[in-house]
């Protein structure tokens, strides 16, 4: 058996010499060196010998480890018999293949790149395992332990990095990372050299200061959207904190200049295209509850406008139906199932095509103020506008259902 250090000419089949386009054949040079002689010195016919490549782990071709290393790549090469077979490829250089064809004693195999100075850590060891092709995939194991100072140099310590990393060229990325500063399962694309760059999925385990303990956090600087095609969606608490759904958007990054609209930032819109949309709160059934369920009090539903400054022309809360309106108050005890409608200025009622009906089948209707007019046409004038002003429009819906998509 004879070791000779050669360099692959071919690896690609079609470009592949002699005939013998044959899946895991490399094609190699064998120049001469001080120390060994090359086959085309000892009579062969051509510079470029047919290699075999080899694997540690194959099973009749069907599957196995395989990376066959690229055309230009430095390899040791070992003759048994009449064939060559691939040992490994050359990292670094060596500095004893001087070229008798180009006379070259200082040529270099192998320039240094970024890939191999990345398995060293700060303190220069190789703490990291590293498998990468040469258009900048790569899947890397690593464990070490950073020295870390703080500007006081009270709270100095070790920081240990270890994790598990697939990395594509463009910065997709699936982390396993048991670090104690992150310690969390990362999917998604960095765009950024930290690890709060990335637009992803975050599953945390232990580090709390995260966002918990067991967490999931999502988070993307673009848009976010979930969509069941045949199933349902249903986001639930079983025993927990609160359920938050908050837009703190102040038009940043959206369009807030009047001629194309102000609702394209900062709105909550919800929509059902074909039934209903319920909002409930408590159980319907005080048996369905939990047994302290009483202790609460009861079950409230706030529906509330703040004017976000002082000289702010007053918000509006606005109940719009193509049909019926109804508001019951279930309670049959007087003083709690009460409908209460207050208004610090005018309270204006008014049907337009029909009859104002007010009963009281057990108790009275009273009515109380200053004065009260009934059918008077000298004080028509008083009233500026009528409950009808407010009728809704195509404007003044606000929220259009389902053309929503297009402002996302």
């Amino acid at each position: 058996m004879a070791t000779y250090r050669g360099i692959i000419e071919w690896n690609n089949l079609e470009l592949a010499p002699f005939g013998t386009e044959k899946a895991g054949m490399l094609y190699c040079s064998i120049p001469s060196t001080d120390n060994t002689t090359s086959p085309a010195d000892l009579g062969s016919k051509t510079l470029v010998v047919p290699v075999v490549y080899t694997s540690p782990y194959t099973h009749h071709a069907d599957g196995g480890f395989y990376m066959i290393p690229p055309m230009g790549t430095a390899v040791l090469i070992e003759k048994v018999g009449s064939q060559y077979y691939y040992l490994t490829s050359i990292v670094g250089d060596d500095g004893s293949h001087k070229s008798e064809v180009s006379g070259d004693s200082d040529q270099r195999i192998f320039e240094e790149s970024t890939m191999v100075s990345s398995v060293y850590d700060n303190a220069g060891f190789p703490e990291t395992l590293l498998i990468q092709n040469s258009a900048g995939h790569r899947l890397q194991m690593i464990d070490e332990v950073a020295l870390r100072s703080a500007p006081d140099n009270i709270n100095e310590g070790r920081i240990h990095n270890t994790k598990i990393e697939m990395r594509s060229k463009k910065g997709k990325l699936v982390s396993l990372d048991d670090s104690n500063a992150v310690d969390a399962l990362r999917i998604g694309a960095m765009n950024g050299k930290n690890r709060d760059d990335l637009d992803g999925i975050t599953i945390g385990q232990g580090r709390a200061d995260l966002i918990g303990t067991r967490c999931i956090k999502i988070e993307t600087a673009g848009n976010i959207r979930s969509i069941s095609k045949r199933g349902s969606m249903a986001h639930i608490i079983r025993d927990g904190g609160n359920f938050v759904i908050e837009n703190k958007s102040v038009g940043k990054w959206g369009n807030v200049l009047p001629s194309f609209g102000k609702n394209n930032f900062g709105n909550v819109n919800i929509g059902s295209e074909l039934r209903d949309i319920n909002i409930v709160a408590g159980t319907a059934d005080s048996k369905d509850g939990p047994p302290f369920r009483a202790l609460y009090g009861p079950s409230n539903i706030y529906v509330q406008a703040n004017r976000s400054s002082d000289g702010e022309i007053g918000p509006v809360i606005r109940i719009s139906s193509d049909g019926s309106i109804d508001i019951f108050s279930n309670d049959p005890n007087p003083l709690t199932g009460k409908i209460n409608i207050r208004s610090t200025g005018d309270l204006n009622l008014e049907s337009t095509f029909g009859n104002i009906n007010l009963a009281a089948p057990a108790g009275m209707i009273n009515m109380q103020s200053a004065l009260i007019h009934l059918n008077d046409p000298n004080v028509a004038g008083l009233i500026p506008y009528y409950a009808s002003y407010f009728i809704p429009t195509s404007i003044l819906r606000g929220y259009l259902p389902f053309r929503w998509d297009r402002l996302v």
